[in-house]
């Protein structure tokens, strides 16, 4: 147990390292992360090692350099702040260097948002083209988050000049710096830097790799703070506070004593009540479950029932179940669907030769009402005597079998039978007809024969190659190459190159294939020839109208000349074409 005299000894002994340390307290900025009191801090993440290769340029690119800060310590400090350092000025510059006294250093200008600060200042930019040089806007802006993404706001401390934000307890923090440079065709848009000068036709310099220009940009941030002051009791504040403690918790003790010795005393006679409570419940249980009114009894009983209502020994092996039944049931509905004719005959159960010969009632009634049809033109009732006598008559000039025209009906009559059988011995007899007749009634005189049908088929067949011979030779006789027509296309100043390509031959639109699109750059040192497919979207109009469209990427697809080819097959053969323009100006 620690006395009061111990405690004051550890006491003392901190108030002595303490007073040390504060002697050396540092300095309150600017400062790096690094290098603030107690224990500085980290960069936990820099969007332009991570994402940029750590060549300084993630600020000038689209969405710009993000970092995320953390400080060990915000206890020993009564004040924290971040901004651009109040001594120094954010700058671009195109030609490589920034000069002293220009606008290239820029100024501070407005907040556009509560946790954003903005600079502003102006370059001049070369080109290689026409005007050659232009002076453009130019501006840099800081924006303060939590980690969270949540907005820290910006205030002007009494450092300086220069916005910055209070993040003494905030936890982790976020910062984006980004450069941004005017557009050259609309002044109101800004876009980053670094990403907008390679898209433009500029003089030839080092590669953005290298990292040595032309384009400069640089800014300056760091930490303002104040150290915590150091508060605290007197010595004898200190050891009448620890006496007063001791002098509080004694009486508390002596009065938990009394209420455990007094539990200890009560709680022995509550369990024994505690105890028979339980042992009446149970007997209450038992004669409720086994007792002569209980519920096993119950259940015997009913146990008993059902294996009566099963069969002798409770065999229950021959009921149907519910299952059962549903299967009869669906069995039954199949057979009558198949019957009626709603469904097919099941061939993989009764097998193909049954159901090629088995008729559904729908079938039945299907070729009844086409025999009712049949019969209609049938003659029915010959014994009718009001024309049996004219039949009689007609019988006795029956044709033979030279100019049969006519089908014998009713040949049991009795009183004509002797003159038809005389009458058969002169008709045609089954080696006579070669064929069978058809429609009697029909002359069939100046019918063509199977014979003189396919003979004509044979020469069909033989015209119709002829005339694809001619077709292919007709087709052969026109161009031997496509017409191309390229007409440039105003894109307002965007950043491409579109053209309407006409494809024809003969004078004829003709459907077609762009096959290539090729640059022919000549602004810079010789001439080259670059394919630039890769670059291009090409959007069928119509059959021979296309719409082609280049996105120019600087020192890649951009060109003072488009070298243009199409290919199409026509006839069985193939033509190909190609033209040049130059783009919209």
């Amino acid at each position: 147990m620690f006395s009061i005299s111990s405690i004051k000894r550890v006491r003392d002994a901190l108030i002595v390292l303490a007073v040390g340390l504060f002697g050396f307290a540092q300095a309150d900025g600017p400062v790096s992360v690094a290098n603030l009191p107690g224990g500085g801090g980290i960069v936990v993440s820099d969007t332009d090692i991570t994402e940029g290769g750590g060549l300084g340029q993630r600020w000038g690119r689209a969405g710009g350099r993000t970092i995320t800060y953390h400080v060990n310590s915000p206890a020993s400090m009564s004040a924290l702040r971040f901004s651009v350092i109040q001594a120094s000025t954010p700058s671009t510059a195109f030609d490589g260097a920034v000069t002293n006294g220009s606008p290239e250093n820029m100024t501070f200008n407005s907040m556009p948002a509560a946790n954003q600060a903005r600079w502003t200042g102006s370059a001049i930019l070369p080109l290689a083209v026409a005007p050659f040089s232009v002076q453009l806007a130019t501006r840099f802006t800081m924006t303060v988050t939590t980690s969270g993404g949540s907005p820290i706001p910006l205030a002007v401390g009494p450092d300086g000049i220069y916005p910055a934000a209070s993040v003494l307890s905030t936890g982790d923090f976020k910062v984006n710096l980004l450069f941004e440079m005017q557009d050259l065709d609309l002044s109101q848009t800004f876009h980053p830097t670094l990403d907008y000068y390679d898209a433009q036709a500029t003089p030839a310099g080092a590669l953005p790799n290298t990292n040595t220009g032309p384009v400069m940009t640089g800014v300056s941030t760091g930490f303002y703070y104040a150290l915590a002051a150091p508060t605290g009791m007197t010595l004898e504040e200190h050891d009448a506070h620890l006496t007063s403690l001791f002098a509080g918790v004694t009486p508390k003790i002596d009065n938990m004593n009394g209420k455990i010795n007094f539990i200890n005393e009560d709680w022995p006679l509550r369990w024994n009540a505690i105890s028979a409570d339980v042992f009446d419940a149970k007997t209450s249980i038992n004669n409720n479950i086994n007792g002569p009114g209980g519920v096993m009894p119950t259940l015997t009983q009913i146990q008993s029932q059902v294996g009566q209502l099963l069969g002798q020994g409770g065999n229950n092996n021959n009921l149907a179940t519910k299952n059962d039944v549903q299967q009869a049931k669906d069995n039954i509905t199949g057979i009558l669907t198949i019957m009626v004719g709603m469904a097919p005959c099941p061939v993989p159960d009764a097998g193909q030769a049954f159901c090629d010969d088995f008729k559904s009632m729908r079938q039945m009634g299907a070729a009844t009402n086409q025999i009712q049809s049949s019969l209609d033109g049938i003659l029915i009732g010959l014994n009718q005597p009001t024309w049996l006598a004219g039949v009689q008559g007609t019988l006795g000039t029956l044709a033979t079998h030279n100019d049969v025209s006519g089908i014998l009906i009713g040949l049991n009559q009795p009183t004509w039978l002797a003159g038809v059988q005389g009458t058969l011995g002169t008709l045609a007899t089954h080696n006579d007809v070669n064929g069978i007749l058809i429609g009697l009634n029909n002359a069939l005189a100046g019918a063509a024969t199977q014979s003189s049908v396919n003979a004509l088929d044979t020469k069909v067949t033989g015209l119709s190659a002829k005339i694809d011979a001619l077709q292919g030779a007709l087709d052969s006789v026109g161009s031997s190459q496509l017409d191309m027509i390229i007409g440039p296309v105003d894109t307002q100043g965007s950043k491409q190159a579109r053209f309407i390509v006409k494809v024809s031959r003969d004078g004829e639109l003709v459907p077609a294939v762009i096959t290539g699109v090729a640059t022919i750059r000549t602004a810079k040192g010789a001439g080259a020839y670059a394919n630039v497919m890769g670059n291009t979207t090409i959007v069928t109009l119509a059959p021979g109208l296309y719409d082609v469209t280049i996105n120019l990427v600087k020192d890649v697809s951009d060109g003072s000349l488009f070298v243009f080819q199409a290919s199409s097959t026509l006839g069985g053969g193939t033509f190909f074409g190609n033209a040049m323009a130059a783009p919209f100006k």
